[in-house]
């Protein structure tokens, strides 16, 4: 259900921004900001998520490291950005605060 709703590979998650399929952008606070404007410039209203080390990304999709993760518009994307959004308020991401942009 998880590889349905939320594009883990480059590739797929690229293909999504693209196509206008995405409800969330998840960036990994380790990764770099040059890959995050790359994707952000696919689909520049799709509120963006940064929040979470690429490890921690993996571990939540059972995958290695995931430095950047689409997910589909609809209920997931909403509760988990519901969620987000409060634990950013206790979570700093190394530059002094978290981000959700959206």
């Amino acid at each position: 259900v998880r590889a349905v709703r939320c594009g883990a590979r480059l590739g797929r998650a690229r293909a999504r921004l693209a196509a206008g399929k995405a409800g969330i952008l998840l960036a990994a606070t380790d990764g770099t900001f040059g890959g995050q404007a790359k994707m952000r410039r696919l689909a520049p209203d799709v509120p963006l998520l940064v929040l979470f080390s690429a490890a921690e990304l993996g571990g939540a999709l059972g995958r290695g490291r995931t430095v950047h993760a689409v997910v589909a518009p609809g209920g997931l994307a909403e509760a988990l950005w519901r969620q987000a959004i409060r634990l950013a308020a206790y979570r700093d991401n190394g530059s002094g605060a978290p981000r959700a942009e959206g």
